[in-house]
């Protein structure tokens, strides 16, 4: 059907989880499309992240705005990074440089004073910019929709894809048919807000130094921005001593850390490993002491189908087919994948939190209400989609699958 379009659209929508488009379209709505296709998103959940992943782009420096640096040893980024990120390093190739349109810089303060006032005025330029291109192929990326999210929830949710359906028929009708648009997001979203787990404070008490720099035996930095469902801890200390520190804490799901080319995943049922042999592409999960990662029943499923070979590796597909619909999706492989080159500035330890724990900058304290969060490896945060009007994908795919149906090249 490729050679019947007139143009290509496609679309990256923020924060917006694969339930939501599922149950909007039996209700009738995105119907040009064809049925969507769940999107696994790396661990940490976090647009920087995924969208590296999703566009086949640089790794960026940190896993939010606001990071550590490890060569600087301080912490950078933060309201300003948000503007220098679009003009700095223009050789690499960010997933900025994989864009046509995205939000003006102040749209992504004002979203949270008025965030469907924003949204709107973002969508009609959005709408604006593809009519004016006169390129086959315009990509475009609403990242108002999660601030809208954050604030509103399901119902500011289904109101902003209920007005982006309504615009997208509109175009459709007007291109009788003759365009291929397809849509994406980066990661989901838990529509309930949490209780702020005092990271700092907690580790304070244990002993620890906590600042913004790496400056004794017992410095940690823990940078703090949004309001998110995953913590970076960096520091001078054996990890595994901070971890045991942490691991036990109320609302962390699990804390991970490498250990020479191992990965050990911790909570306060005990301690596992995850193994990866690069010439096989198998992982194997090692319970040492416990299971935080829940995957007993899996390991067993896996042996049952002959799937574990002698040493007790399975195969990386295996391992996805078998835990796609698993609380944490895809897990063995992403919390590996979350201590390689994920970000330039990796963390020595990274905490997944559960659906009603967050931590965050106490700015937002009082300031706005939160009511939806994203960063955690749970299946609620990890699930965005994929959809076409002309195109099936298959039923659930890594991020890191997508840039090979989108076949996009950088825009400048």
């Amino acid at each position: 059907m490729q050679s019947q379009t007139e143009k290509r659209l496609v679309l990256c929508i923020d924060g917006v989880p694969y339930a939501a488009i599922e149950r909007l379209q039996s209700q009738g709505l995105f119907h040009i499309f064809q049925s969507p296709s769940r999107v696994v998103s790396p661990f940490p959940t976090m647009t920087n992240v995924a969208l590296k992943e999703l566009f086949g782009a640089a790794s960026p420096s940190g896993y939010e705005a606001f990071y550590f640096d490890r060569e600087l040893n301080r912490l950078m980024g933060g309201a300003s990074n948000y503007i220098q990120r679009r003009t700095r390093s223009l050789h690499v190739r960010t997933y900025h440089h994989f864009v046509d349109y995205q939000e003006p810089v102040h749209f992504e303060f004002l979203v949270y004073v008025m965030p469907q006032e924003i949204y709107r005025n973002d969508l009609e330029r959005f709408l604006a910019a593809f009519h004016a291109s006169r390129s086959p192929i315009f990509v475009g990326y609403l990242k108002s929709t999660d601030g809208l999210i954050h604030l509103g929830g399901q119902e500011k949710l289904d109101w902003a894809l209920r007005l982006l359906n309504d615009e997208l028929m509109k175009l459709w009708e007007a291109h009788r048919g003759k365009v291929e648009i397809t849509l994406f997001s980066d990661h989901g979203n838990h529509m309930m807000g949490g209780q702020r787990l005092l990271l700092k404070d907690h580790l304070r008490r244990q002993g620890y130094q906590v600042g913004s720099r790496l400056t004794s035996e017992r410095s940690v930095v823990v940078p703090e921005f949004g309001l998110v469902t995953f913590a970076s801890v960096y520091t001078t200390v054996n990890p595994a001593l901070v971890t045991r520190d942490l691991a036990p804490l109320e609302g962390v799901d699990f804390a991970l850390y490498r250990q020479d080319e191992v990965v050990v995943v911790a909570n306060d049922a005990g301690q596992a490993r995850i193994i990866y042999d690069p010439a096989s592409h198998k992982y194997r999960y090692d319970l040492d002491n416990g299971d935080p990662l829940r995957l007993q029943a899996v390991l067993q499923q896996l042996k049952d189908q002959g799937q574990l070979d002698t040493q007790g590796f399975a195969d990386d597909r295996a391992w996805f087919e078998a835990t796609t619909d698993h609380l944490f999706p895809d897990i063995v492989h992403r919390v590996h994948q979350a201590m390689g080159d994920q970000v330039m500035n990796r963390a020595d330890i990274l905490l997944s939190l559960a659906d009603d724990t967050c931590i965050g900058h106490a700015l937002f304290d009082g300031l706005v209400e939160v009511v939806a969060m994203h960063g955690s490896a749970r299946a609620s945060c990890s699930t965005g989609f994929l959809i076409s009007t002309h195109t099936t994908f298959p039923s659930c795919l890594r991020a890191s699958d997508v840039p090979s149906y989108l076949k996009l090249t950088p825009r400048r």
